[in-house]
C-alpha cells in the first residue's frame, strides 16, 4: 500500500499465535492516545478482538480508509496470524503487476471453488470512491461559471449604465477645459469604488455560504486564498472593463452636441 514505516518494525515471521501478541499503530493514533511521546514498548488492547494485549513494535503513516474527503482517523494494525478468527469476508491486498484479476481468482478457486470472490484495482476503488465528490464538484463548477458569468454580466451592465448616465456630466467638464485623460479617470475612479464596495459585502456573503458546501468540497475552505483571489480578479476586470469601455467614448465626446442635446 506505500504506507510509510515512521518507526519500529513491521509484522515478520516471529510473529505467530502462540508469541507475544504485538501491534502497530498509525501516527493519528500516537497524536491523540500517546500526546505525541513513542508508543514503541507500550501495550494496548482491543475490544474487538480476544482482549489479549499487545505489544505496540511499529509506527506507521496515515490513510484515509474511508473516504478522501474524511481526514485519518486512529488505526491500530495486528497481525493476521495471531487473530485467527472467523470472519463473514476478508480484504487482501495484492502489490502485482499483469493479470491480477486472473491470477487472484486461480488461486482462490484451488483454495475453495464456492467461496465468492470480488477483484478490484486500487485506482478502481479509488475511482468509486470519488464517484460522488466528482459528480459534486463538476456540478458545482457549472454552475460557478454560470454565476460568475451572469455576476460579469450584470458588473458590466451596471458600469456601463452609471457612466452613460453621466454623459452630459462629461460633456460639461470637456467643456470647462477637462483633457479625455481626466474623463477616463473620474469614470474609473467612480467604477473602482462602487466595485470595491460590491466586492467587501461578496466576499463577506463568500465566507458565510461557503461553510454550507464546504463539506461538499476536499481541500477547500471558505477562505481559501486562490478562490477568493480569482474571484476579486474575475470580477473587478469586469468592472473596470464596463467603465473603460464608457470612459473611452465619453471622453472622445463633441461638448457642443452634448449640451445641445442636453
Amino acid at each position: 500500500m506505500g504506507v510509510p514505516l515512521i518507526a519500529g518494525r513491521d509484522f515478520d515471521e516471529r510473529d505467530l499465535y502462540v508469541a507475544e501478541p504485538v501491534a502497530i499503530v498509525n501516527a493519528t493514533l500516537v497524536r491523540q492516545v500517546f500526546q505525541g511521546q513513542s508508543p514503541l514498548g507500550r501495550r494496548i488492547k482491543c475490544g474487538l478482538d480476544r482482549g489479549a494485549w499487545m505489544t505496540v513494535v511499529g509506527v506507521v503513516g496515515d490513510m484515509r480508509t474511508e473516504n478522501p474527503a474524511q481526514p485519518p482517523a486512529p488505526e491500530l494494525y495486528m497481525a493476521c496470524r495471531q487473530h485467527p478468527y472467523y470472519a463473514n469476508d476478508l480484504h487482501i491486498v495484492v502489490r502485482a503487476s499483469g493479470d491480477v484479476a486472473g491470477a487472484a481468482r486461480r488461486t482462490i478457486a484451488r483454495i475453495d471453488p464456492g467461496i465468492p470472490l470480488k477483484v478490484s484495482t486500487l485506482e478502481q476503488f479509488h475511482s468509486d470512491a470519488m464517484a460522488l465528490p466528482r459528480f459534486r464538484t463538476w456540478l458545482l463548477v457549472v454552475f460557478a461559471a454560470l454565476t460568475a458569468a451572469l455576476a460579469t454580466a450584470g458588473v458590466y451592465g451596471t458600469m456601463s449604465y452609471a457612466a452613460a448616465q453621466r454623459q452630459a456630466e462629461m460633456g460639461v467638464r470637456l467643456a470647462l477645459g477637462a483633457t479625455p485623460g481626466d474623463i477616463v479617470s473620474i469614470l474609473l475612479r467612480s467604477a473602482a469604488r462602487l466595485a470595491a464596495i460590491g466586492l467587501v459585502c461578496g466576499f463577506a456573503l463568500a465566507l458565510a455560504g461557503g461553510r454550507l458546501i464546504e463539506s461538499m468540497l476536499f481541500g477547500i475552505r471558505p477562505g481559501d486564498p486562490a478562490a477568493n483571489l480569482g474571484a476579486v480578479v474575475l470580477l473587478s476586470g469586469a468592472a473596470l472593463a464596463a467603465a473603460l469601455i464608457p470612459a473611452l467614448r465619453a471622453s472622445r465626446l463633441d461638448p457642443a452636441v452634448t449640451l445641445r442635446e442636453e
